[in-house]
């Protein structure tokens, strides 16, 4: 697809699942420009955060991987509008900046618009990304990482910016670090105006 654009690099900006954009620029090297990891789920062993819903999920996951699929079956099964909001409510309690996040009906349409093709059976993708955090089976590759940027939110009610940092720190030293003391889970919402800087910062920093 970039051939056909005429596109030789692209810039990347990943929620959660980093590990994907490891693999992804040890297989298109060159082609792999700045990249923003926006909270980057730690494996649940590295993490002691349990709270909540997703404490309660992530712990079930992490003792029986088995469960992943179902559990994503089970939610996606009636999807609809409605039910989102209150999914997405569920997951984010405890962090103020998701919380607000919830009553923009804009952010639950686009989350809706994220997740409604899980309901199609198309699961495979979430099964996987789960199974890697759960189980801290991925290899992450080494790849040069030096226009990389780790940004990972303090409101975060899934995963410790501690937690997160010195994971990804150990696996990725040269990139940067960037910790948003009022960002939470979903900060490519809440903040893309930051992410836009970062990204403008590590392309000026190349061209420099």
């Amino acid at each position: 697809m970039l051939d056909r654009l005429g596109i030789d690099r692209i810039a990347v900006i990943a929620r959660c699942g980093a590990q994907f954009v490891t693999a992804l620029k040890s297989a298109m090297t060159a082609r792999i420009g700045p990249v923003v990891l926006v909270s980057p789920s730690a494996p649940t062993a590295e993490s002691g955060r349990r709270h909540g819903v997703v404490g309660v999920i992530k712990e079930a996951f992490y003792r029986s991987p088995r469960l992943i699929d179902f559990y994503f079956r089970v939610i996606c099964a009636q999807l609809t509008l409605e039910r989102t909001e209150r999914l997405t409510r569920a997951i984010v309690t405890g962090s103020r900046t998701d919380a607000e996040m919830c009553d923009d009906q804009q952010f639950i349409r686009d989350r809706f618009r994220a997740i409604r093709p899980f309901s199609t059976g198309n699961l495979i993708g979430a099964v996987i990304e789960e199974n890697l955090i759960s189980s801290d089976s991925f290899a992450v590759p080494e790849v040069d990482h030096h226009d990389w940027v780790i940004m990972q939110g303090e409101d975060d009610m899934h995963f410790s910016a501690d937690d997160v940092l010195r994971y990804w720190h150990a696996k990725l030293p040269d990139a940067r670090l960037a910790v948003i003391p009022d960002g939470g889970r979903f900060m490519t919402s809440s903040h893309p105006g930051r992410i836009v800087d970062l990204l403008d910062e590590l392309a000026n920093a190349r061209s420099s």
